[in-house]
């Protein structure tokens, strides 16, 4: 019976987590100014979380300071981001990058770009990375099951159940909560 109460509980918490993955698999296109497009099948892991967003090697978030600038907004349909960076100008660079990163959680697609520009350069150049593809929702692990589980709370003291087990019992084999019982 506690069992059951357990999983209806764990059932419950994860379903109004905020935090899940996605795996999203697509085609990125890059482009440079002084050479050729180059296109490649590539999958990325999108994570999701309340107050930020991590896809590939850049985090989104809302914020402001004297070279960044980022925003994310998250409702039940859709994902937006972006962040951009200023270098400090110098005599050979003035670079700007900038992240765009826009899912549908309803039709599962996700585009994600990324713009580089130095005009302080003779020629100036850019850089322009965008990928494109369908997510889908990764299945929570056990461990991550649990984390989202101790995550809201839940008490993990031992249960008289775990204590009232003989010493040979098979249910103690590295059962860690079963060190507290004394």
């Amino acid at each position: 019976m506690k069992k059951l109460l357990i999983y209806t509980l764990l059932i419950t918490t994860l379903s109004h987590a905020e935090e899940f993955k996605l795996l999203c698999e697509g085609e990125q296109l890059l482009t440079k100014s002084d050479s050729d497009v180059f296109r490649i099948k590539k999958s990325i892991v999108v994570k999701v979380r309340k107050a930020s967003i991590r896809a590939e090697d850049e985090t989104y978030y809302n914020g402001k300071s004297a070279r960044f600038e980022g925003s994310y907004i998250k409702d039940k349909d859709s994902i937006s981001a972006m962040t951009v960076y200023t270098e400090a100008p110098s005599k050979s660079s003035c670079s700007v990058v900038g992240h765009d990163l826009s899912i549908n959680l309803i039709d599962e697609t996700i585009y994600t770009t990324k713009r580089e520009t130095n005009e302080c350069k003779k020629k100036g150049y850019f850089t322009n990375i965008d990928f494109t593809g369908k997510c889908k929702k990764q299945i929570l692990l056990a461990f991550e099951a649990f984390d989202a589980f101790v995550a809201n709370g839940t008490n993990l003291a031992p249960t008289n159940e775990m204590c009232n087990v003989d010493e040979g019992d098979i249910r103690n084999k590295g059962n860690r909560l079963r060190k507290k019982c004394f």
